[in-house]
């Protein structure tokens, strides 16, 4: 019978800890968007997805980061401030957040669940911080537990700033796309992708130029920080629906749903009180429209056995 004696457990149990100090900051931040979401909560499995495809996207960045750096070698026995532009912005900025973004885009874009605008900021700080935990994990497994309390206020809420900054482009780019407009959409798709890339090369460019926690470097990191948590709180409380195009799913309210709609509502078609624009059923005398019995011989007499004919009544 296998029992976790006292000596596994000393080797065991410092790499648990060393996991959760690498997993724990970057699930408190999706669940504090996740609460964020004020409107209409985004379905657990669609959440653990995206997760698990953040995990993902660092395979895919790897190997082009790998092709990047072997491309640049040549000129990394001398870098110049050129050589860091490149390496930081493109070869790992571009990487990074490209990945993210597709693997983001993949299961979502056409997704029910993906009705209202900030929606598209869960899905990318949820992808953005799968990759950042993931990366945690490794960083912190190497370089031990000071890495991990450095990086808990530095590169995983990083990864969730520049997620913020993808969400706000992506949902844009929803929005045009509900209403047809299809240049609008691939541009905002585009800036989907550049603004978080320009955000994370600065971070890394930064970070690398000053050696690390340099007053520029936790400069930035605070602006950074200021700006993407406001972005997040001023689209949690504007969030909007997106209107559905012709043929998908909609909500009730708005256009072309053919559900049952609200007492006032237009094209709702449940009998009306008396005395409502085409209301068809008895009315009061002297409303407009009476056309109740009256005596033969008088003017607009109207035969008892034809009303209500002529136009739908409460039981047509």
């Amino acid at each position: 019978m296998f029992k976790l004696t006292p000596y596994m457990f000393s080797l065991v149990g410092p790499v648990i800890g060393q996991v959760l100090a690498a997993v724990i900051p970057a699930i408190l931040l999706i669940i504090y968007i996740y609460k964020k979401d004020k409107v209409e909560k985004e379905p657990p499995a669609l959440i653990i997805a995206l997760v698990v495809l953040g995990v993902v996207s660092t395979f895919g960045a790897i190997v082009t980061e790998t092709i990047g750096q072997l491309i640049l070698r040549p000129f990394s026995y001398y870098p110049t401030v050129g050589y860091m532009i490149v390496l930081n912005f493109i070869v790992v900025g571009l990487s990074e957040e490209g990945f993210k973004f597709l693997l983001m885009k993949l299961p979502t874009w056409r997704n029910p669940a993906f009705n209202y605008r900030f929606d598209a900021i869960v899905y990318a700080v949820c992808v953005s911080l799968g990759f950042a935990l993931f990366e945690n994990i490794n960083y912190v497994m190497q370089y031990g537990m000071a890495t991990a309390a450095v990086r808990a206020v530095t590169a995983v809420p990083g990864h969730a700033c520049f997620a913020v900054f993808m969400g706000i482009w992506y949902g844009q780019a929803k929005m045009c796309a509900s209403r047809g407009d299809r240049a609008g959409a691939r541009r905002n798709q585009l800036l989907a992708v550049i603004v978080p890339t320009i955000v994370h090369g600065a971070y890394d460019f930064i970070a690398t130029i000053g050696g690390g926690l340099t007053v520029a470097f936790v400069a930035f990191v605070i602006v950074m920080f200021i700006v993407a948590f406001r972005l997040v709180r001023a689209g949690s409380i504007t969030d909007a629906p997106i209107p559905q195009g012709p043929g998908g799913p909609q909500m009730p309210g708005q256009g072309g749903y053919g559900g049952p709609q609200m007492p006032g509502q237009g094209g709702y078609g449940r009998p009306q009180v008396p005395g409502q624009g085409g209301y068809g059923g008895p009315q009061m005398p002297g409303q407009g429209g009476y056309s109740g019995p009256r005596a033969p011989g008088q003017g607009g007499y109207v035969d008892p056995n034809r009303l209500g004919q002529g136009g739908p009544g409460p039981g047509r």
